[in-house]
């Protein structure tokens, strides 16, 4: 093979070494992952269960049919009309910002989700097996039965 091939075969494959780095996932940004769709009404959210992996990327799909504003929290030890004290969305999406809404002050992170509108957040399952709750803490809500489990396996 002559000294010209060997410099054109060289460069090819740089080119194509490139172009896989520019195609691959940011770092510090989660892959895509499963689509799991959440339908949020007065008072119920559908699916009530959501089965995921630890570890696993997932885009959680808000769709609010309802006619009133609601939001979507998760963890454990769950405070009516507040959230819950150990917020297990925080862990899986440590970018969420805490929220207060008309002068409720919530434990922990939530996605609130207008009427007859929708919202997505991507997460990383945190590596913790176990059942956690999921809810909606705008008032009154998780009283009237807003609630469901995610269960990590």
């Amino acid at each position: 093979m002559s000294i010209t091939s060997l410099a054109m075969r060289s460069v090819a494959l740089l080119l194509v070494a490139l172009a896989a780095v520019a195609c691959a996932s940011q770092p510090g940004k989660p892959a895509a992952g499963r689509v799991i769709e959440l339908t949020m009404r007065e008072f119920t959210f559908s699916p009530r269960t959501i089965t995921v992996r630890p570890g696993e990327t997932v885009t959680l799909k808000f769709t609010n049919v309802g006619a009133l504003e609601h939001e979507f929290m998760a963890g454990r030890a769950p405070v009516p009309g507040r959230g819950y004290s150990e917020d297990w969305l925080k862990r899986a999406v440590p970018a969420l910002a805490s929220h207060t809404h008309a002068g409720e002050e919530h434990l922990g992170e939530g996605v609130r989700v207008s009427a007859d509108w929708g919202h997505q957040v991507t997460l990383v399952v945190p590596e913790e097996k176990g059942t956690y709750e999921f809810g909606c803490f705008i008032t009154g809500h998780y009283e009237a039965g807003m609630k469901g489990s995610i269960v990590v396996r």
